[in-house]
């Protein structure tokens, strides 16, 4: 490896690199970031290896390790050049697929490509992924197409081409202009404008002075600095020499938190490689300027991010803050002017002295200029990191990159900024992101955390999370950040709790007031953004808590009540099986029921309950219905002998055809609808969904009940009637009422999604009074007081059931038309 003594030795190298490569050649790429790793990329990586080996390709495909692309949930991720296609969740047993189909013979492995979850779409490639679709990748676009431990990969991309140019053909100052003019703000959170920082510190007295990158992200769920730092080091080491340069350091530091080790490695691989290049150390490219470069692990500490708790961690002392009289610009590390940046601002440097500060404010909003990594996470579809211009809206956020919330709920509320940011509700989702608007909304850019919230989020439990996870980060040196953190953590628990009360709003407030006047560093001053925002935009849900004893969102464990709907249970014994308390009654077969007693409301029951019956059901602030009694819990039973009041039985449907005779038959027929065709649904669609399409079907005129008619409406369906059932109860069993259409009786009622107790009650009286009638029963129990009833079946059963009824009697109409 030889060492570069001048720009056109770095050139003559760039040179030589590209003409070695060949860019039609076959590259399989795959993602080796600690996200994919832990997915099991290692065990891909390895099945490439040997697949191609037993292929004989070696030589003539090349194998390449990156860093992460972004969509973390979908790794193991692996692109194949140079047709840039993209699979993702790929496991060692694709690897022969992948190999065989897309590398011999140029075909897709269909199962890999990703799906849109929103349109259903396939995507072959990156560009075609929405998520990648709407970003503007400055920093992360070269991440794919690198290996991190490469620094030939870096050069052949233009890396240090930056450092060549700031070292020969500007001064320290017209550095530090382009800076300034660029508008280039800090990425750590504060926003402030970088340039200026730098002219501090060239501008300050000192023999010595330091530059540091602060890698020191503690945010739960952020790793933006993560993933650059192990993606690409090398152009954080690039900005960070420039930035030596411009003020006039001849030595930085590298701070990395203990629990990055990966980055750590890329990083020292990429210092030791720079170093024997002659892109650091001394005199660095032949001109005369020389800088050396140190890795600091931190201990992991939260505060330690903080610029004056990080320099006190490089000395080797406590990581905690210190007074700020004068700026760490000016007195710094080991008192020494020091500028101090995060990883993402360092690795712009490069891109803006190459590309000119013009062509970086082009980017952005007026007061922000470029572009911003985010960590999009919580309730959307897509997760992972995004890199997104300044002055994008958190609608474009949300539901283009992200593709909307999870399982069509509700969008809530989303957190920005990490744990010290604040809550942002929906009726702002269209702000544009930058250092200013989100500062007006309460929230700021801090780590750049993007955590989506839905409709099952309570603001109050949020609230008290970050507040704990900050309370436990405080190092405790000064009184409004400890105690007050302490505080608002006690009456949060209250508030929970359900023990609390109505003066606790006006003492959070007063202890967020303190806390952001009179705590000594950033961490302290910020840390009431989660109480503030939501106390101003969700103030509704913290009285609901104090004053009606009510988690609306069903979360907080003390205000929730579990009980088990009767009408819904399958007795399939699961709940009773899983609950260690003993609080469930009941038998195989039979209704269960749970005993509040014993309840210790850890809501195991309610997430085992098979969806398709979902009978658990849980509440808040509301008393349970009451206990059935044991003689009326044997509702998996062909009948009910203790309600039969005759001998006379519902003879049972046993197949479709079935029912269709009988309603052929009929030459009056009436469909009765009740709530339950809008509660019940099996992939994907309701029952609601198949009434309709049986409603119109066939013509059969539909009387709905109150609770239903909207459903129906939505779907553009109106009924005949709108009426309770036991007012048609009663007009049924007038043998002289007409009907709806005054045409004269119905000769068939036929009852579909009508709650069990309400149908068997209301059969029982037609069965007695209105023997004219026939009655069929499409609901999945058995119910014998009808004359013909389904038996009982899954909610699977039922449903396909129901839709070979209409498939049936659809047909037979149109051929009565034909």
């Amino acid at each position: 490896m030889k060492r570069l003594n001048s720009p056109s030795e770095l050139e003559k190298l760039r040179n030589e690199i590209i003409a070695k490569r060949d860019p039609k050649r076959p590259v399989v790429s795959v993602c080796i970031s600690t996200g994919c790793l832990a997915l099991g990329a290692q065990e891909v990586l390895v099945a490439l290896k040997e697949e191609i080996k037993r292929h004989g390709l070696e030589g003539k495909v090349d194998i390449r390790c990156t860093g992460c692309l972004g969509l973390c949930e979908g790794g193991p991720r692996v692109v194949v050049y140079p047709h840039e296609i993209f699979y993702f969740k790929v496991k060692p047993s694709d690897v022969p697929l992948i190999i065989s189909k897309t590398l011999l013979k140029g075909e897709t492995v269909p199962h890999l490509l990703y799906k849109d979850s929103a349109t259903g779409k396939i995507a072959r490639t990156l560009s075609e992924v929405p998520f990648y679709r709407y970003q503007t990748r400055l920093l992360l676009e070269a991440n794919a197409k690198i290996d991190p431990t490469s620094i030939e990969d870096y050069i052949a991309l233009g890396g240090y081409s930056a450092l060549a140019k700031a070292l020969f053909n500007m001064t320290p100052q017209q550095i530090i202009e382009e800076i300034k003019k660029s508008n280039l703000r800090g990425r750590g959170g504060g926003g402030f404008p970088t340039g200026r920082k730098w002219e501090t510190t060239r501008n300050a007295h000192g023999e010595h002075k330091y530059v540091i990158v602060n890698c020191d992200e503690g945010d739960p769920g952020v790793f933006a600095n993560r993933a650059l730092m192990e993606g690409n080091p090398h152009s954080i080491l690039e900005g960070l020499i420039i930035g030596a340069y411009a003020v006039g350091a001849d030595e930085g530091f590298v701070y990395v938190r203990e629990e990055y080790p990966l980055a750590v490695k890329h990083m020292q691989i990429a210092i030791e490689q720079a170093e024997k290049y002659g892109l650091l150390g001394e005199n660095i490219l032949g001109s005369g300027f020389s800088f050396k470069v140190k890795i600091h692990r931190g201990a992991g500490a939260f505060v330690s991010g903080e610029s004056t708790a990080l320099m006190n961690a490089i000395e080797g002392k406590v990581g905690e803050p210190r007074p700020k009289y004068v700026h760490t610009a000016e007195k710094g590390l080991w008192d020494k002017p020091s500028v101090l940046n995060n990883v993402e601002t360092w690795a712009f440097v490069p891109l803006i002295i190459n590309n000119g500060a013009d062509w970086f404010r082009s980017i952005g909003t007026e007061g922000s200029k470029g572009t911003k990594i985010f960590t999009l996470s919580g309730k959307v579809n897509n997760t992972g990191l995004i890199e997104v211009p300044m002055g994008i809206t958190l609608r474009e956020i949300v539901f283009n990159i992200g593709g909307g919330i999870r399982g069509k709920k509700r969008f809530k509320a989303v957190q920005v900024g990490g744990p010290s940011g604040g809550v942002i509700p929906e009726e702002y989702l269209d702000t544009p992101i930058d250092f200013d608007e989100l500062t007006k909304l309460g929230a700021m850019m801090g780590s750049g955390g993007i955590i989506v919230m839905d409709s099952d989020t309570c603001m109050v439990d949020v609230a008290r999370y970050f507040i704990n996870f900050l309370c436990g980060e405080s190092c405790g040196k000064c009184v409004p950040c400890r105690e007050g953190l302490k505080q608002a953590c006690k009456i949060l628990d209250e508030i929970v709790a359900g023990r609390g009360k109505p003066e606790h709003i006006r003492n959070l407030l007063e202890l967020a007031e303190v806390m952001k006047d009179a705590s000594l560093c950033a961490l302290g001053q910020t840390a009431a953004n989660p109480l503030l925002t939501t106390l101003r935009y969700f103030e509704d849900e913290y009285l609901a808590h104090i004053l009606d004893k009510r988690c609306p969102a069903l979360v907080c464990k003390e205000l929730l009540t579990f009980y088990i709907d009767p009408e819904r249970c399958s007795g399939c014994h699961q709940c009773y099986s899983v609950c260690s308390e003993q609080a469930i009654e009941g038998q195989q077969n039979q209704i269960h029921v749970i005993n509040q007693s014993k309840c210790t409301k850890c809501g195991q029951c309610y997430d085992i309950c098979p969806p398709e019956y979902s009978a658990v059901q849980k509440i808040s602030g509301e008393m349970p219905p009451p206990i059935i009694p044991q003689e009326y819990r044997w509702l998996k039973q062909p009948w009910q002998t203790a309600e039969v009041t005759s001998t006379k039985r519902a003879r049972v449907i046993a197949n479709a055809n079935v029912a269709v005779n009988l309603m052929q038959k009929a030459l009056r027929p009436v469909l009765v609808v009740g709530n339950n065709i809008a509660e019940f649904e099996w992939d994907g669609k309701k029952l609601v969904d198949y009434v309709v399409e049986l409603a119109h079907g066939t013509g059969i005129p539909v009387i709905a009940t109150s609770h239903v008619v909207g459903e129906l409406l939505k779907r553009g369906y109106k009924p005949t009637a709108v009426m309770s059932l036991m007012e048609l109860g009663s007009r049924l069993v007038d043998r002289e009422w007409a009907g709806f259409d005054s045409e004269g009786p119905y000769d068939m009622v036929i009852f579909i999604g009508i709650p069990y107790y309400m149908a068997y009650e209301i059969l029982s009286a037609l069965k007695n009074f209105a023997t004219n009638l026939v009655t069929v029963n499409l609901d999945n129990m058995y119910n014998p007081q009808a004359s013909w009833s389904l038996p009982n079946v899954s909610v699977k059963e039922w449903f396909n059931f129901i839709m070979s009824i209409t498939s049936k009697l659809k047909e037979i109409k149109q051929n009565v038309h034909v």
